[in-house]
């Protein structure tokens, strides 16, 4: 996609540099004082609210910010692939943006600035002659600008047609805005959701483009570059200016996942004519281009609406966006979490989650001291950059609910959702798999009927809708930014969240800087247990499950390596008669592997051993896989050999657990504790047993075996265990 670069005249003497994607609403709203005068009239009937002291976007909020008649543009006559004319008028605003220039100074640095951003797209290219051959050709035409002045449109009946469609676009510009409240979407997306929200859109005469260049000039939302451009280091020979800026080398950055420069590749691009950057890490969500458009549909800071904008949604088919019982009284905090029936470690923890969110939404100081954000704390780990990745504004705090694993987390979640909910705000529930999302969806709607619940995962057909509350996979966390006021992220220890910064990028950047974030977790990074130890981390833990009995110790069985046992064609007798002991208890046996290429040998060896069992494997390969496990839940298979894609989110009651080759590097401490969980869930058998099976007992079994008993020791000391293991009757 190709844009234009202009400069505004925005005061005496004062001016900024934009891009534009559509010239006609560009002049437009700057330029025809009719017109303008028909979006003041519109932005005064919906009220909207300016901040002082914002800069540019503050004058620039509406065409009322000033008077049309002593204004002026500098307008690109050519169009420029849409990378180089954001960074080009990034980097003019953040060199020149509040200087007394005149209009001919205005030019002349436009200029420098444009072939200089060309010279370091040339720099980039160097690898492919024909790709520096276009850059030269395409930079001899760069250099040519307009003054174009402001004008009337002309007799009194004119001026009155200019008027109303100033209204009228600038009606459909805050529909298309409000479509896309807190979305970050490509051009193609942006459309697809326009045209599903149908919100009386579009208007005669004005394309979808155009609507989105007004909004945007009226800071209802932002355009950008889906790939921030990388800039070259300082040149032998450069100009004054290319020294000035940039001061130090930059690497091409994704702006809706926040890639660096590794995952960033270049092709040749038919839409710009270059060696256009496109990001590898996000591909899977569509293509973010260096020369493609990303629209971000969070305000201008600063400009905030007083009211709802009047329009409608699929999903909130109402006038004005807000919450059926935004009006109500928060009642006090007892009484909102009494009516979850929540056990005394649920309410503990729950109402310390409430407390911080609504201190965090105060504007207060909430939690343990001072906060290290989620996202800083495991920078270190994984190796990125949090000075690159992480957004310049504030992010939402962050709250960690450790609980054990049957503790009952979503249950102690929505109080949390509700109270968000009550103050007119959105919530957000991420989580790693799509079978989750699908499961908690009828709980969800189930506790909230009074509000609209949205549920986003690969193919989810409410892709486009917008709701109270959003349920969805992390990666669909790519397409917002700045939409939720609670963000609650489910399984942050799980796959694939653990140790993809890009989904770190994307959960900081879903919610509002004013919001806050609850993770999730029943065995949560070290880093993160360390912070919340220190003080760091504000959080809460959950040490029991609602049942109130200890969680089962896990006991070691030494015996050979998976390997070794289906080699030798052999089960010890042990492990044998530990099997045999739990099938008579008429418990249900999970026999987690290590490896894929394991589970069916050892269904083989099994069934020569326990005659009569029902048996059967499955991995992540076979696709079967669900079939099987509702099998096993309803007790029609009796021993279910698998890997760990079964170690969370499963509850089958009545279960004892074996892990083969508990030692094995891929199996660590949190695996263990979460396969060890799948014992001793459901109420009527409270005491399941865990068996840890390996030829010597290794770090990884230490610390899960020291992380469950701590737990109970925690418990214990709470007094939230039953009986005699609470130290009570």
């Amino acid at each position: 996609m190709k844009a234009w670069i202009y400069a505004v005249q925005i005061g005496p003497k004062k001016w900024r540099a934009d891009i534009s994607i559509l010239p006609k609403a560009t002049q437009l709203y700057w330029l025809d004082g009719s017109f303008s005068q028909g979006v003041r009239e519109w932005d005064n009937r919906v009220d909207f609210r300016v901040k002082k002291g914002t800069g540019h976007l503050a004058e620039s909020a509406s065409a009322g910010g000033l008077q049309t008649d002593h204004k002026s543009l500098w307008w690109g006559v050519c169009s420029q692939p849409l990378g180089i004319a954001v960074e080009t008028a990034g980097r003019w605003n953040g060199m020149f943006a509040g200087r007394s220039l005149e209009k001919q100074q205005v030019k002349e640095q436009l200029e420098q600035m444009l072939k200089h951003v060309w010279k370091e797209c040339r720099a980039r290219e160097t690898s492919v002659r024909a790709a520096r051959k276009r850059a030269d050709n395409e930079q001899s035409s760069c250099g040519e600008w307009e003054l174009l002045a402001a004008y009337d449109s002309g007799s009194g009946s004119e001026c009155e047609l200019r008027r109303a469609q100033g209204q009228a676009w600038a009606a459909a510009a805050d529909a298309a805005a409000y479509a896309l409240q807190g979305r970050a979407l490509l051009h193609s997306e942006a459309h697809s959701l326009l045209a599903a929200a149908g919100a009386a859109l579009p208007v005669v005469g004005a394309s979808w483009d155009a609507l989105l260049q007004l909004a945007a000039h009226r800071g209802r939302l932002r355009l950008s570059s889906a790939i921030a451009a990388a800039a070259a280091g300082r040149q032998r020979g450069a100009s004054s200016l290319a020294l000035a800026w940039p001061r130090q080398r930059r690497s091409g950055r994704c702006r809706r996942c926040g890639s660096g420069a590794a995952h960033m590749r270049r092709t040749p691009c038919a839409a710009c004519g270059r060696m256009c950057a496109y990001c590898e890490a996000c591909l899977g969500m569509g293509r973010a281009r260096e020369c493609g458009l990303l629209v971000l549909g969070s305000p201008a800071p600063g400009q905030e609406p007083a009211t709802a904008l009047p329009v409608a949604t699929p999903s909130a088919p109402s006038a004005a966006w807000s919450s059926p019982h935004a009006d109500r009284p928060l009642v006090p905090l007892a009484d909102r979490l009494r009516h979850w029936g929540l056990s005394p470690a649920q309410l503990a923890a729950a109402g310390e989650a409430l407390r911080f969110i609504e201190a965090a939404a105060a504007g207060q100081t909430a939690g343990n001291g001072r906060l290290l954000p989620f996202y800083r704390q495991l920078a270190a780990r994984f190796g990125f950059t949090p000075s690159a990745q992480a957004p310049s504004e504030p992010g939402p705090r962050e709250f960690l609910l450790w609980a054990v694993t049957g503790a009952g987390k979503t249950e102690m979640i929505f109080p949390l959702i509700e109270s968000t909910l009550q103050r007119g705000g959105r919530a957000l529930l991420a989580t790693p798999r799509r079978d989750v999302v699908l499961e908690l969806d009828p709980r969800i709607r189930k506790a909230f009927p009074g509000y609209s619940v949205v549920t986003l995962y690969g193919g989810s057909s409410q892709r486009w809708e917008t709701g109270h509350i959003t349920l969805s996979t992390t990666h669909q966390l790519y397409r917002f930014e700045a939409a939720f006021e609670l963000v609650i992220i489910d399984e942050l220890d799980a796959f694939p969240y653990l140790g993809d910064e890009q989904l770190y990028f994307a959960a900081r950047k879903a919610g509002k800087p004013v919001g806050a974030r609850v993770l999730l977790s029943a065995t949560p990074p070290e880093e993160l247990q360390r912070a919340a130890s220190r003080g760091r981390l504000a959080h809460a833990r959950v040490p029991v499950r609602y049942h109130r009995h200890p969680l089962p110790v896990p006991l070691l069985l030494r015996i050979p390596g998976t390997a070794e046992l289906i080699s030798r064609n052999r089960v010890p007798d042990k492990l044998v008669q530990a099997l045999r002991h739990s099938l008579s208890r008429e418990a249900q046996l999970f026999v987690f592997v290590a490896k894929i290429r394991h589970v069916e040998p050892m269904c083989h060896l099994l069934r020569r051993f326990l005659k009569g069992v029902a048996i059967a494997g499955t991995s992540s390969v076979d696709p079967e896989r669900t079939e099987k496990v509702q099998l096993f839940r309803k007790r029609e298979i009796r021993l279910l050999v698998t890997t760990t894609i079964l170690e969370r989110g499963v509850t089958v009651p009545r279960s004892d657990v074996f892990i083969l080759d508990a030692g094995a590097g891929l199996f660590d401490a949190a695996s263990l504790v979460q396969m060890a969980g799948r014992a001793g869930r459901s109420g009527d058998d409270p005491f399941g047993k865990v068996y840890f099976c390996s030829p010597d007992k290794t770090r990884s079994q230490t610390s899960a075996v020291r992380q469950i008993t701590a737990m109970n020791r925690f418990a214990r000391k709470r007094g939230y265990l039953l009986g005699r293991e609470g130290g009570r009757q």
